[in-house]
């Protein structure tokens, strides 16, 4: 375990942090770095997170992982295998249209709520429908959990985040009279019988 000074190129002082922790396939010693940090606080702070999850067995191995590289290889093995070949398509122009403009070079762990509900909260602003925006949802929080069983993320954001109710237009019931209307109108029609 160490937290150490650095320079960064800039010559600004950055806090490494690199924590000692067994390979999960061989068990062989591994020095893992879990980043720099602005602040000894901070560097202290995200040390002691990597130990807790070094000790619960959650700790993660560098991975830099975009998210768009990730939603490519859940399209490719994860949706054809869960998703009838019609409606691929579908999944694919969420994925092109929403998911990769808004987060393809954010690396998957960097990804946050925050920036999730920003996404459905620029959604609705722009006019898209709260069932379009669950859509986008429903498919992030997919890719996400294949990434959480490769081990690429402890966490599922999608599990936190929270996208807009589904709203739904109330169905407008015909009153007695506007039925018969209907229906005497429909007479004249050769399709009446169908009424």
């Amino acid at each position: 375990m160490s937290v150490s000074k650095r320079k960064d190129k800039d010559g600004k002082n950055r806090w490494l942090v690199r924590i000692e922790s067994p390979d999960p396939v061989t068990g062989a010693r591994r020095r893992v770095t879990v980043g720099t940090f602005p602040t000894k606080r901070e560097a202290e702070r995200e040390e002691a997170k990597a130990i807790t999850g070094r000790e619960r067995g959650t700790l993660l191995a560098p991975d830099s992982t975009t998210v768009a590289e990730l939603l490519d290889r859940w399209l490719e093995v994860d949706v054809p295998r869960t998703v009838k070949p019609e409606q691929i398509v579908n999944y694919e122009t969420v994925v092109r249209k929403h998911l990769k403009p808004a987060f393809g070079e954010v690396q998957v762990r960097k990804l946050s709520v925050e920036r999730v509900e920003r996404l459905y909260a620029d959604l609705q602003a722009a006019g898209y429908s709260s069932s379009l925006i669950r859509n986008v949802h429903l498919r992030l929080s997919a890719a996400l959990k294949l990434a959480k069983r490769w081990g690429l993320v402890a966490d599922n954001v999608c599990d936190v985040a929270k996208p807009p109710k589904l709203s739904y237009r109330a169905s407008k019931i015909w009153t007695a009279e506007e039925t018969a209307a209907f229906l005497e109108a429909a007479d004249d029609d050769p399709l009446a019988t169908y009424w």
